[in-house]
């Protein structure tokens, strides 16, 4: 809601990237399930779709305070895991925690912690893109004020240096 990627169009940004990084990742680490990434970089958040609203400002739907994105992405699973003829059962639940695991730690709102690498890696990419999106954003507002250095950023506990490195070190 105003973390990383709150703007419209913030949450297709992040599944693209999402599924920009996963790419990466099932082409150099072979054992892992592509589909099942791709699966996760687009159905972990898909429940904010119905959780959160938006008029002039995002706001939570009484379906998002009620029962959360992650709920509601696995009802979807189950709805359209159902609707296809011999959906392996195995298949639906691995789907399912997936979408609950995708916070990575019970701390961060997940009710799982994630049991097999895909899983796992889903949780660190999203964690990744949401950081970058969430230290980026400060930085560009940062940099208006002309210092060397940021102020003090709460949420990553320092300051950052504001020097734009990619274009000083060409």
């Amino acid at each position: 809601k105003t973390i990383h990627h709150a703007w419209r169009g913030g949450l297709l940004e992040h599944v693209l990237s999402m599924l920009k990084i996963m790419d990466f990742f099932a082409s150099h680490y072979k054992n892992l399930n592509r589909d099942l990434l791709f699966f996760g970089a687009i159905f972990h958040d898909l429940g904010k779709i119905w959780e959160l609203s938006f008029d002039d400002v995002f706001a939570y739907t009484d379906e998002g305070r009620l029962l959360g994105h992650m709920e509601l992405a696995c009802e979807l699973i189950d709805k359209k895991s159902s609707r296809i003829l011999g959906f392996p059962e195995e298949l639906r639940v691995i789907c399912k925690h997936i979408v609950l695991s995708h916070h990575g730690r019970l701390d961060y709102g997940s009710p799982k912690r994630p049991k097999f690498l895909e899983a796992m890696l889903v949780a660190m990419v999203d964690d990744l893109d949401s950081k970058m999106v969430t230290i980026q954003s400060f930085l560009e507002l940062e940099r208006q004020s002309g210092q060397k250095w940021s102020r003090y950023n709460d949420l990553f506990e320092r300051y950052f240096l504001l020097d734009d490195l990619k274009e000083k070190f060409k």
